[in-house]
């Protein structure tokens, strides 16, 4: 947990947080030099060094012949083409699926793996790129279905979030989907908003309260009931005030709160304030220093990760999950990008070599080809600016909307060399992922 440090410079950040709620791997506009090529009909945007190499990669895709299955994201049934990853459902615990942020398919996507790790690796638990605050709000909405606890970001999550409350209706307790959000917080007030639904329990025991931790709820209910947008963007401004006092609180009353909450709410508690404080820290950099942004928003996502499974294991040991992330946090290895230094390893990665995850993570890398993302700072769909290389190696070899590609099967080329993966630093694909998923024609999602 950051010092008082951290709040003082808040200000600064306080104002970007709604429009960088989730952040790495956003959408571009950022373009590179690219040029055309047209594989079955469809349109590609390949990148420069790879046209005309089908010749030097002919051995991948001869091996990806045999190793490749259409998925049908759009179904309303279990896509019999991520029968694909039946091989891989035993021995891993994480499954991870990395996106462009904002385009459509992606939700068809999350929906897609969802049904299918549900139903044959018994995976419950989402875990989400949110912070933990609006993880918990989503939980609110599936157990109610209550849409005012949900937060207004693109209709395609929304759609997401309907989709998972009408499909655990359809199961029984024990198969339902939860979210769980290992995030820090990025807009202070939805974790404002969070604590106080949390505390309203407490708040109608009147007497019982301690007189120590009366004024800090007293200012938390008159600060997270903003009655409209224009009201909640002037709180929003005005947050560090309020942060100041969640940083007290931890400080001087956390014994205190311990005692007075069930160990339960207790944990939501705690992990709510430090989220809010670490992400006032990290958007101090936001802007001026956005590699140190991402080197230490990842050991702080994965420190999340270890205490949030720390606590589903009381319950549920062994728990499996997915969660579909921004590409840049799925990669096992680590690489340059203008984002992520080198020396510091994504989050995937962090879990790969932690306690019973060892080896337990499964990484799906998602490419793009005429594709559009939402833009959240040109406000409009963009082309999706392609992370990940080598489009000439799959694109002939596409089905449909989407197509997925197993790196891992035996006798894998992929495994001694490294293809799709840019400024990549030694090693085989395998190292950073084991499939690559291929969409095609996806539209970008809209803002609510």
């Amino acid at each position: 947990m950051k010092t008082k440090k951290t709040i003082r410079n808040i200000k600064s950040g306080a104002a970007l947080m709604l429009t960088t709620a989730i952040l790495a791997t956003g959408c571009s506009a950022k373009p590179e030099v690219h040029e055309s090529k047209t594989v079955q009909g469809t349109k590609l945007s390949v990148s420069v060094n790879a046209v005309n190499a089908e010749g030097k990669n002919q051995i991948y895709m001869d091996y990806l012949k045999h190793n490749k299955a259409a998925v049908d994201i759009h179904s309303d049934q279990t896509s019999k083409g991520l029968s694909l990853m039946d091989n891989d459902l035993e021995n891993h615990r994480l499954f991870l699926t990395g996106e462009v942020h904002r385009s459509s398919f992606n939700t068809d996507v999350q929906i897609s793996m969802l049904r299918y790790l549900n139903e044959k690796a018994g995976v419950r638990y989402y875990m989400s790129e949110y912070p933990f605050s609006v993880a918990q709000m989503i939980n609110m909405y599936l157990n109610t279905g209550d849409e005012k606890y949900l937060p207004r970001i693109t209709d395609d999550e929304l759609r997401l979030w309907k989709w998972i409350h009408d499909f655990n209706g359809q199961q029984p307790v024990e198969k339902r989907i939860s979210f769980v959000g290992m995030d820090v917080e990025h807009d202070p007030l939805n974790g404002l908003v969070y604590l106080n639904l949390l505390l309203e329990p407490l708040q109608s025991e009147g007497n019982n309260i301690p007189n120590g931790l009366r004024p800090f709820m007293k200012a938390i209910r008159a600060y997270a009931q903003p009655q409209n947008k224009q009201e909640s963007d002037r709180l929003r401004k005005g947050g560090e005030h309020m942060l100041q006092l969640v940083d007290k609180e931890l400080k001087q009353h956390l014994t205190l709160w311990e005692k007075t909450l069930d160990e339960e709410t207790f944990f939501r508690f705690r992990m709510t304030g430090e989220n809010l404080l670490n992400g006032a820290y990290l958007h101090t950099f936001y802007t001026t220093d956005y590699p140190r942004f991402n080197s230490e928003r990842e050991p702080m996502m994965f420190n999340n990760f270890k205490e949030l499974d720390k606590e589903i294991s009381k319950k549920d040991r062994g728990a499996k999950y997915y969660g579909e992330w921004g590409l840049e946090h799925v990669y096992q290895k680590e690489h340059s990008t203008d984002g992520f230094k080198v020396t510091k390893p994504r989050i995937a990665e962090l879990i790969n070599e932690y306690g019973s995850f060892q080896g337990k993570v499964l990484s799906i890398g998602m490419m793009y080809a005429g594709s559009k993302c939402f833009d959240m700072v040109t406000n409009k769909a963009e082309d999706i600016d392609q992370t990940l290389q080598d489009m000439t190696i799959v694109g002939p070899l596409h089905e449909g909307d989407a197509t997925l590609y197993k790196l891992n099967a035996a006798n894998s080329p992929f495994a001694s060399s490294v293809k799709f993966v840019d400024r990549d630093t030694g090693g085989g694909t395998l190292d950073y992922l084991q499939y690559i998923l291929l969409i095609l024609k996806s539209p970008a999602s809209k803002p609510l």
